[in-house]
């Protein structure tokens, strides 16, 4: 009044504002395995006032028209592996948060990513003789890891194997094809031949060993 205020009331019994579901999870990033996607993504701005229990973690590998939850345990991480994929399909993810009103809205899709691993390897590596070379050729890997193959690399042995030489070609450009011309070999001496694949991951394991075969005129 206008000598002054009054003593405050008693205060009021607590009571919590009513809470709600939290906001969409951000910034979902997929990282290319053997057959899975390391997943991460950035907390809800907002938990709606309700501590986050979950995340709910969806794959889809028609670029977002049909969904697959992944089932993995309870977890408030900010990541995790999705596994059970297959290699050479190109995936989107998206993350949903979840607390005790309900879920988020669901992130936005995750950049498409594609599972890969190393190829099998190459077969059927057969090797004839030519003057001072030796005419390669194999079978390109049952599986190429989801990955294409970029390049074969193509060693030859004139101790059986003990040691190896890798090949390269005069162009100085990778082997694409599953053939070579193998030069610079000293006729008369025997040589085995072994191929490698490699694709965006990395090398497969080595062919099995061509015959023997004496490069001559």
């Amino acid at each position: 009044n206008a000598v002054g205020i009054s003593l405050p009331s008693a205060n009021s019994a607590p009571v919590t504002p009513a809470a709600t579901v939290p906001s969409a999870p951000t910034s979902v990033v997929a990282v290319s395995g053997n057959a899975q996607l390391a997943v991460t993504w950035v907390a809800p701005a907002n938990t709606g006032g309700s501590p986050i229990t979950d995340y709910l973690v969806k794959y889809s590998s028609n670029s977002g028209s049909t969904w697959t939850n992944f089932i993995h345990p309870v977890s408030t991480a900010l990541s995790c592996t999705v596994t059970g994929l297959t290699n050479g399909t190109s995936y989107v993810i998206k993350v949903i948060a979840k607390n005790a009103v309900g879920i988020s809205l669901p992130s936005a899709n995750s950049a498409p990513v594609t599972p890969a691993t190393v190829p099998s390897r190459p077969t059927s590596v057969v090797a004839v003789s030519g003057n001072a070379q030796l005419a390669v050729t194999w079978v390109a890997p049952a599986s190429t890891g989801g990955s294409p193959i970029t390049d074969y690399l193509v060693k030859y042995s004139s101790n059986g194997g003990s040691t190896w030489t890798r090949f390269f070609p005069s162009s100085g450009l990778p082997i694409t094809t599953t053939s070579c011309t193998v030069t610079g070999l000293t006729n008369g001496t025997a040589y085995v031949i072994k191929v490698i694949a490699r694709n965006a991951v990395g090398i497969s394991l080595p062919s099995a060993n061509s015959a023997p075969v004496t490069p001559a005129t």
